[in-house]
This record gives C-alpha cells, sequence and structure tokens, in this order.
C-alpha cells in the first residue's frame, strides 16, 4: 500500500474517529441537566420583572432574536414564537408567573433536539436585586449533549442571556454559577 493511500485513509478516518468519540462521551452523560446561574444587579426587582417579561421587546436587546410573536393557549397562557437570526423558531409558554418574583417559561416546540424550562427568580437584595435563572433541559442525541457540554459549555445560553440582559439594563453583569434550588 502507498503512502499516498495510508494518508487518504488516515484523512478520511480522522473525522469519523472524532465523531465516534464525541458520540461515545454524550452517551455516556445524563440525557437530563439542570444549571442555575445567579447574577446581582442595581436595577429594582420591578425593573428586572418588566425587561424579562417583556418578550415582545427581547429583540431589542438579545442580539440573537430576529423577532419575537406573542400569542395564549386555549386555557389563557402567555405564550411566544422567537425566531433567531438563522431563521429558527422556537415556541414558549408561560407556565407560572407571579408578579415580581418568580416566572417559569417552557419551551413547547416539539421537534427540537432539546427543550425544558427556565425560572426565573427576582429578589431584592438590599438595594438591588437578586436574580437566579435555572435551565431544566434535556438534549435527546449523545452527540448533542457532547457537543453542549464540552463544546458549548454547562449554562452558555443562560450566560449569553444574562450578558444581553445586562446591556438592556444598563450594567455588566457577571453571573456565578448556584446550586439549583
Amino acid at each position: 500500500m502507498s503512502r499516498r493511500r495510508i494518508l487518504l485513509g488516515a484523512a478520511l478516518a480522522s473525522p469519523l474517529l472524532a465523531v465516534g468519540v464525541l458520540w461515545a462521551a454524550g452517551a455516556s452523560l445524563p440525557r437530563t441537566h439542570v444549571v442555575a446561574l445567579s447574577a446581582r444587579l442595581k436595577a429594582s426587582p420591578t425593573e428586572v420583572w418588566h425587561a424579562v417579561t417583556d418578550f415582545e421587546d427581547a429583540p431589542s436587546w438579545r442580539p440573537d432574536l430576529a423577532s419575537v410573536t406573542l400569542g395564549q393557549t386555549e386555557d389563557g397562557h402567555p405564550t411566544y414564537v422567537e425566531v433567531d437570526n438563522r431563521g429558527r423558531r422556537v415556541a414558549y409558554e408561560v407556565v407560572e408567573a407571579r408578579f415580581p418574583d418568580d416566572l417559569v417559561v417552557a419551551i413547547t416546540t416539539a421537534n427540537l433536539g432539546y427543550g425544558g424550562s427556565w425560572s426565573f427568580s427576582i429578589h431584592p437584595d438590599g438595594d438591588g436585586t437578586d436574580l437566579v435563572i435555572t435551565e431544566r433541559g434535556f438534549v435527546r442525541s449523545a452527540l448533542g449533549r457532547a457537543m453542549d457540554r464540552y463544546l458549548g459549555g454547562r449554562g452558555a445560553s443562560l450566560r449569553r442571556y444574562l450578558g444581553a440582559l445586562g446591556t438592556k439594563i444598563g450594567e455588566p453583569i457577571t453571573p456565578r454559577e448556584v446550586s439549583p434550588p
């Protein structure tokens, strides 16, 4: 066998081997996950509540969103559909909303490779607010779990959201991982 064929075979096998290793790593990870991030904000709990519940305004401060369309379920729960800058649509339902303390939003789009909910806990802390967002989610595929864990990082979407929220309210936010409530 020529050296050229050996190199070509290795070049073709390497990506397959990498995908296989990622798949095996993902298969060893749990399908579900829980991650919580906390942030201390100077804004009042009411200001934070209004920022996180004004879903229609989110594209003005979340750079990943192109649009949001509001709606409601048959039993009156608020819903909204986010369309990101790549045209992907994800539908959500507000499962619980207790002004100004607690908000739970769940993904309702069924054909995604992931799903779950975000719980917002908003509480006064001196002259500001303590915000904890807890993601309770799942990733269907082993390859998706590996990419989420090793390439995206735990809580990556929460960190992006909190960074954008900081821009919205005019202060930098430094989230820290905390034990989920």
